[in-house]
């Protein structure tokens, strides 16, 4: 009964005011459009920047647009699972579940989701209710006693500002953008504390192997010392003091460097506590043996550049790159008036048994352009300051890929110096050993002296902790290589299309 109260007049009134709100909108946009730079052009200038602008040297790098940037890179996900070692499977469930910066990470998502919601709701209108009741009085001039009167009422209020020039819809675009952005970034933080988590592991077992060599290298050090000792007291010819000193400081030495080894090994053990977001000393990692002999395949000697498309750190850079897009055109869109539709319908009166009737009703219809005609260059001011922001973000996304690219180098070339270098290594370590082994037979039978047996045994044992430290260096370089691929590799023949002669040829 309320709203047909109206009357078709105020209809015909708005109606008005509408064709006159656009027709002064169309003379106001006469003179200040702007074409605003998009993405896609954007996009083209960062491949400019890295020099993957011709198609054929981009074997499909960054050039794929993201359907849905708010699922996860599957490629690059649970990586770890390639390697043999059940416990670290289990520390990888808890650093996801337990890690605080990951913590962090997710209450960064969350912060961008309402930053999204609220960006989307200006797409609504907004309605706004209120009641009031008073009571008033006053004197009354004729009978000098008070006069009292009583008023209720109710209103309801609605404001909706249509989006003619794209404000609101670029807006929510960046919002959108930052919002899946966050959820990348979160991604890339996982994949590094993962990869952290792995290097530990690696790092205890290796300090573990080292601090029992070193141990017998300085039980070595210490039958040596008391050997040459013996033989000095005993006034045996060739035997110095000075031998005595050197010997003496061998085992000193010896004994600092298992020091150090056992430092080493507990500051590691923490540190994965940390991670994990435990309290150091909380997990017991030397419980179960990692297979630290058990390297990975090796990755092929070609491997396609679009497995950067995987990185969630250069999808977050191509993202942040999209927002700044989004909000050039919100800077320019604020060059343009704003057409805001409103309209209230209330109701007042002495008494609630009659409020809700027609004849109470009172209302109104409202549009309102609203234009920035000066702002002393504020506006332009504004534009321009997005637009350099973008630049950068643009030069910034260039150059992630160029770093990423480094990093692929940098750990294909590390990976293969130090495959070599292990293999040098083990051919090292089994030769001492089968040296150590005539040594043992010669002083069984006679033919050398105890001090030569031991030496033989530390040249073993030295051979042995430069073997640990080379494939510890070798899975670091794995583990590079995981993450600046994005993740594994793929497994199996691999058609890898050659730069110099444009062949197909498998690997």
């Amino acid at each position: 009964m309320l709203f047909q109260a109206l009357s078709s007049r105020t209809s015909s009134a708005f109606k008005a005011t509408l064709h006159c709100t656009a027709a002064l909108s169309c003379l106001l946009l006469g003179g200040c459009w702007q074409s605003v730079p998009d993405f896609s052009s954007l996009k083209g200038d960062v491949l400019k920047m890295v020099k993957l602008d011709q198609p054929e040297d981009t074997h499909g790098f960054i050039n794929q647009t993201t359907s849905d940037q708010t699922q996860m890179p599957h490629s690059m996900a649970r990586w770890w699972e390639t390697i043999d070692d059940p416990l670290l499977q289990r520390y990888v469930d808890k650093l996801l579940k337990q890690n605080l910066d990951i913590t962090q990470a997710t209450q960064r998502i969350m912060q961008a989701r309402t930053e999204l919601t609220t960006a989307r709701s200006d797409f609504l209108p907004s309605l706004t209710t209120t009641q009031n009741a008073g009571r008033s009085f006053a004197p009354n001039a004729t009978t000098d006693q008070r006069q009292y009167a009583n008023s209720f009422g109710a209103d309801l209020d609605i404001s909706w500002q249509l989006d003619l020039f794209g404000k609101i819809r670029k807006s929510t675009e960046a919002a959108q953008a930052r919002f899946d952005a966050t959820i990348y970034e979160r991604e890339a933080l996982a994949q590094s504390l993962v990869a952290a988590l792995l290097e530990r592991r690696v790092a205890i077992a290796v300090q573990a192997h080292m601090l029992t060599l070193s141990e017998q290298i300085a039980t070595n050090a210490k039958n040596t010392l008391d050997i040459v000792k013996r033989r000095y007291e005993a006034g045996a010819n060739g035997v110095t003091l000075a031998e005595v000193y050197s010997a003496q400081n061998a085992y000193d030495m010896a004994m600092a460097n298992t020091h150090d080894y056992d430092i080493a090994l507990h500051e590691n053990i923490y540190a994965l506590d940390v991670l994990l977001g435990d309290q150091p000393g909380t997990n017991q990692p030397l419980i179960e043996s990692f297979p630290l002999a058990s390297t990975p395949p090796s990755a092929p000697a070609c491997l396609p550049a679009s497995l950067l498309d995987r990185r969630p750190d250069l999808k977050s850079s191509e993202l942040a790159l999209k927002a700044a897009s989004a909000d050039i055109s919100v800077a320019v869109a604020d060059l343009y008036p704003d057409l805001t539709l409103g309209g209230s319908l209330g109701v007042t009166g002495d008494s609630t048994g009659n409020l809700l009737t027609a004849d109470r009703l009172a209302g109104s219809l409202l549009g309102t352009l609203t234009t920035r005609l000066f702002e002393g260059g504020a506006l332009h001011a504004n534009i321009q300051m997005r637009e350099a922001q973008a630049r950068e973000q643009a030069a910034l996304y260039a150059q992630n890929i160029l770093d990423a690219i480094e990093e692929v180098e940098n750990a294909m070339k590390s990976e293969r110096e130090l495959s070599n270098k292990l293999l040098s290594a083990q051919h090292a370590f089994d030769t001492l050993t089968k040296a150590e082994d005539v040594a043992q037979k010669r002083y069984e039978r006679g033919t050398i002296t105890a001090q030569d047996l031991l030496e033989a045994r530390n040249n073993t044992l030295n051979a042995g902790i430069t073997l640990h430290q080379t494939q510890q260096n070798l899975w670091s370089a794995r583990t590079a290589l995981y993450l600046a691929l994005g993740g594994n590799w793929f497994g199996g023949h691999n058609v890898c299309k050659m730069a110099n002669n444009g062949q197909d040829t498998e690997k």
